[in-house]
């Protein structure tokens, strides 16, 4: 099975359904470089817990340090959102309720490596409390691998789409950025 990328039209639905933002122009000829480049990356690639998480982690990174909307903050939070949703879309259940992790993702000098790590050992992190379990990293991350379960149709997505919306509780604001990095 290959890994799935998105296009420009999927992240814009995203981006809209969280913001409810009309009067927006986005830089679509950046948006467009962003996916195609993430495809390109990819596109020999198996769906393993590693690509998924790498996949996850560019798309954030990418679209939080890109200046594809002229709201960078609210461009932060799709970024946030759609990671989360690329996760989630793999059955790998991760919410937007992390700020040390939003804020991680948005830092200048985060690459994509560093925040693929991060998310995957936030995700262990859920398996292991949402099971009461005490196992090892590598058992933790066969347990991860067992569970990827991409999503079968669109109304999936929907339903992933609230589901992030509805725990999005991260902050983008200036000074609730300045405050935890002071």
């Amino acid at each position: 099975m290959k890994p799935i990328t998105l296009i420009p039209d999927e992240i814009l639905k995203i981006h809209f359904a969280l913001h409810r933002e009309i009067d927006f122009e986005p830089n679509t000829e950046l948006l467009t470089k962003i996916c195609i480049d993430t495809h390109q990356k990819f596109v020999g690639k198996t769906v393993d817990i590693s690509t998924i998480f790498t996949i996850a982690a560019e798309y954030g990174v990418k679209l939080a340090h890109f200046d594809w909307s002229p709201n960078t903050n609210r461009a932060a939070e799709t970024a946030f959102a759609v990671c989360m949703i690329y996760l989630n879309s793999y059955g790998l259940s991760l919410g937007c309720q992390n700020q040390a992790l939003f804020e991680l993702m948005r830092e200048n000098c985060t690459t994509v490596n560093k925040f693929a790590v991060r998310l995957l050992c936030e995700y262990l992190e859920v398996i292991r409390k949402r099971h009461g379990l005490t196992g090892t990293a590598a058992e933790l991350i066969r347990l991860a691998e067992a569970s990827i379960n991409p999503i079968k149709n669109q109304t999936q997505l929907f339903d992933i789409v609230d589901n992030i919306r509805s725990t999005f509780t991260v902050d983008s604001s200036e000074e609730f950025h300045w405050a935890t990095n002071d």
